[in-house]
């Protein structure tokens, strides 16, 4: 495997983590006041966005993954001259 695919799946995790985070406070709060509703909002905002960036990382590191595996196997036979 390639080393940037490797640590692209590392950062898609942690932002998958930080996903399942702010999904976990967003069910948690009570929206009962102004404030707690426009909290609860913001929540529901962050988890919109570390999801989609989790998922949008995760595809670019199996992209980048693809294009290793083919560099590898266009240039598998060959020396450096």
């Amino acid at each position: 495997m390639s080393k940037i695919a490797i640590a692209l799946y590392v950062v898609a995790f942690l932002f998958a983590f930080a996903f399942a985070v702010a999904l976990y406070h967003f069910i948690q709060l009570p929206g009962d006041t102004r404030y707690r509703t426009m909290i609860k909002t913001s929540m529901l905002k962050t988890a919109r966005d570390t999801g989609f960036t989790a998922l949008s990382i995760f595809v670019f590191g199996y992209v980048v993954q693809m294009i290793a595996d083919i560099r590898w196997k266009l240039f598998e036979g060959q020396t450096n001259a």
